[in-house]
C-alpha cells in the first residue's frame, strides 16, 4: 500500500515538473521572441517608432484582457474540477460552454476594436487636423489617419 502511494508521488510530481518544464520553455520562447522582434523594430523605426509600437502594443493587450472576461483562466480552472471528477457528459457541455463564451468574447472584442478605432480616427480629423490645417501641413492628418488603422 506504502509502495503504490509513493509511485503515485512520484508520477504526479513528474507530471507537474514536465508541464512546468514545458510551460517555462514557452515563456522562454515568448521573451526571446520578443526581444528580437524590438531589436528589429528599434533598427527600422529607430527610439520614436519604438515608442509609438509600444503605445500600440500597450493599447492592445488592454483591450485583450478587458474583452475576453477571463473566460481561459476560469475555462480551465473549472474544466479540470469536471475532468477530475470524471464526468465525460459535463466535460464535454462545459467545454463547449467555454468555447461559445470564447467566440463571443473574440466577437465583442472585434467590435470594441473597431469602435476604438473610429472613434481615435473622428478625434484625430476633428482635432489634429484642424490644427495642421492652421499650420498648413494637412496631409500629415491622412498619414496619421492610416496609422490608426
Amino acid at each position: 500500500m506504502s509502495n503504490q502511494k509513493s509511485k503515485d508521488k512520484q508520477t504526479s510530481f513528474n507530471h507537474i515538473l514536465k508541464y512546468t518544464g514545458i510551460f517555462s520553455i514557452v515563456q522562454i520562447l515568448n521573451i526571446l521572441m520578443n526581444i528580437v522582434r524590438n531589436k528589429i523594430a528599434a533598427i527600422f523605426l529607430g527610439p520614436s517608432g519604438l515608442g509609438v509600437l509600444s503605445l500600440y502594443n500597450t493599447a492592445s493587450n488592454l483591450l485583450n484582457q478587458t474583452t475576453n472576461f477571463g473566460i481561459p483562466m476560469s475555462g480551465v480552472k473549472h474544466i479540470s474540477e469536471i475532468h477530475e471528477i470524471g464526468d465525460s457528459h459535463r466535460l464535454r457541455d462545459y467545454a463547449c460552454t467555454v468555447r461559445s463564451f470564447s467566440v463571443l468574447s473574440g466577437l465583442f472584442g472585434v467590435l470594441v476594436g473597431f469602435s476604438v478605432i473610429l472613434f481615435a480616427i473622428f478625434i484625430l480629423v476633428r482635432v489634429y487636423c484642424h490644427i495642421s490645417m492652421t499650420f498648413g501641413t494637412s496631409l500629415c492628418c491622412w498619414q496619421l489617419c492610416f496609422l490608426c488603422l
